[in-house]
């Protein structure tokens, strides 16, 4: 059964969904007041009436009862007010065109409808929470999963995002453009309009949005690189029914988008975490839309690397699209993004690099609102909620190589004839470690040899300054240099040498703290003593001198 009412108040069948709406025991009042009152060609359905839908379809318009359905009484020029049902999961909304009788069946042709020619008066305010919300499904690309760690956030995927590979083998990584992390997101879908006497005089559409984010773009030496706009995760919901004065069936869905957008002339990378509350949407009043949006947000970066220009925005936008009664509503959509961007002046031995980190995030609606009222189109809307210098800097890439000597150790001592091992190796921005192109000198003896190791047992009696000169693959070199003394008699100063803790180490008072050292002499070793602020804390006469420093002694 059915009937047709002038006030009707729905309850929600989810108990989570907060609302003010427009409901009722209001009696009829004069045209253009605000009780909340249907059309008198409204038709709203009876749940049994409704079960018994046989089908629907939204691109015929073709509405068929089963038999003994009970709705003799609907006329052509009525609309016809469906809630959820299994031939029509997202309800509907239509005008019947025509309506004829056929094997015991009642068909409707119809057309859709808008809720200002449904609903006289009304005004409703509510939150749609489907951040508590199961969805029916969800869809991940490949590279995106669901979040391992736990969340009160509904919304929780791991992102590992390939968004350009140059040549298309995934095992080689310097050629890669990609988006690694964790995206956290909740968000709720605010609703809040006014009809009076079958105008929209207002509208308004927001989302609260809460967004924990902890990402790395890694980008790799490519060439033409173009923007990309990818899907990462669809996620699903069932249909929800807005207790208005007439049931307003929504179904939403949420996007999230891997973005990506830069001009690449050198390697780099940048991570960013980051905790925000945003509110944004619009609102639609005096034949104008105007912008919603607060915003709060905790920023921070874990790491950057710059090797020379570049300019590069990623980030993961979310976007919650709706259809309301089967047709394409309102969405919103917020794109956060980390940008960065770099800026080299060459010198012939270094490159000059200043740095800029950004943050920010931009807004974009898709105000469709046909479902509410034949004089609105389409209507978009965008704008930047905000952007902010993270951080800021410059450094200096030198292309000269630094030489480093490993062995002997600097100020040792050697008898006459006595076997020498030079070793050493170069460090440089271009070339990484570099063992080839090794030269080593003497200011007493001249040229020693080349590579390392080294091995020399002819020195002169005396202190030499041993040097090794190392040559990267460009021609820049660079000196180290140790001093070396070979003595006549025999007779030299034993070495030693901490190996454990490593200079500069940090303990607390208590802890136990294990000493290493090494000792060598060109005879034999007969003790090695240990010392703090000039105290004998231990006498080892054996390989290996190791000794355990209890501190809890130690004064502060």
């Amino acid at each position: 059964m059915f009937k047709k009412v002038m006030f009707l108040f729905f309850i929600l069948f989810i108990a989570t969904l907060l609302f003010v709406s427009c409901s009722g025991n209001s009696s009829v009042t004069d045209n253009g007041s605000n009780t909340n009152e249907i059309s008198e060609i409204t038709e709203i359905l009876e749940p049994n009436t409704n079960s018994n839908v046989e089908s629907f379809s939204h691109e015929t318009g073709t509405l068929v009862f089963e038999e003994n359905a009970n709705v003799e009484d609907i006329e052509v020029g009525e609309i016809v007010v469906g809630g959820v049902s299994d031939a029509a999961p997202e309800g509907f909304l239509r005008k019947v065109v025509s309506k004829r009788e056929e094997n015991g069946k009642t068909i409707f042709e119809t057309e859709q409808a808008t809720i200002t020619e449904a609903i006289k008066n009304c005004s409703y305010s509510g939150t749609i929470p489907l951040d508590s919300l199961e969805p029916d499904s969800v869809w991940y690309a490949d590279g995106v999963k669901r979040g391992k760690d736990k969340s009160k956030l509904g919304i929780n995927v791991d992102v590992s995002v390939v968004f350009y590979d140059q040549d298309g083998d995934s095992s080689t990584l310097n050629d890669q453009v990609k988006l690694e992390g964790n995206f956290k997101a909740g968000i709720d879908l605010n609703l809040d309009f006014n009809i009076d006497f079958f105008s929209l005089e207002r509208f308004e559409i927001s989302t609260s949005l809460t967004r924990e984010t902890n990402l790395l773009a890694t980008i790799g030496m490519v060439k033409n690189f173009t923007p990309i706009d990818k899907d990462i995760v669809r996620y699903f919901y069932p249909p929800i029914t807005v207790p208005t004065v007439v049931p307003i069936v929504v179904v939403p869905s949420i996007t999230l988008t891997a973005k990506a957008d830069g001009s690449i002339s050198a390697k780099a990378s940048y991570g960013i975490v980051s905790t925000e509350e945003n509110m944004v949407g619009a609102l639609y009043e005096d034949d104008n839309w105007s912008k919603i949006s607060s915003h709060t947000d905790n920023f921070d970066y874990n790491s950057i690397e710059v090797e020379g220009n570049f300019e590069f925005k990623a980030g993961v936008g979310i976007e919650l699209k709706t259809k309301i009664y089967g047709v394409v509503g309102p969405a919103i959509g917020v794109d956060a993004y980390g940008k960065a961007s770099a800026e080299a002046t060459i010198t012939p031995t270094s490159m000059d690099i200043g740095y800029v980190l950004k943050v920010g995030a931009d807004l974009h609606i898709s105000a469709v609102l046909e479902v509410f009222s034949h004089n609105f189109l389409e209507y978009t809307l965008g704008w930047n909620i905000f952007e902010k210098v993270l951080l800021e800097d410059s450094f200096v890439l030198s292309y000269i190589p630094e030489a480093i000597i490993s062995t002997p150790l600097d100020n040792s001592y050697f008898p006459y004839g006595a076997n020498i091992n030079f070793t050493g190796y170069g460090e440089d921005p271009q070339d990484g470690t570099i063992t080839e192109n090794i030269v080593w000198k003497s200011n007493i003896d001249g040229y020693l040899g080349s590579g390392t190791p080294l091995n020399i047992n002819n020195l002169s009696l005396g202190e030499h300054n041993i040097t090794m000169t190392v040559t990267d693959n460009d021609g820049y070199s660079d000196d180290a240099t140790i001093s070396v003394e070979i003595t006549g008699d025999g007779n030299t100063p034993p070495m030693v040498n901490i190996t454990s803790p490593s200079n500069g180490s940090a303990f607390t008072i208590g802890d136990i703290v294990n000493i290493e050292a090494t000792a060598e002499d060109n005879g034999s070793v007969e003790s090695v003593k240990l010392y703090a602020n000039n105290e004998l804390l231990t006498t080892l006469t054996s390989f290996p001198f190791n000794y355990d420093w209890n501190t809890a002694n130690l004064n502060e």
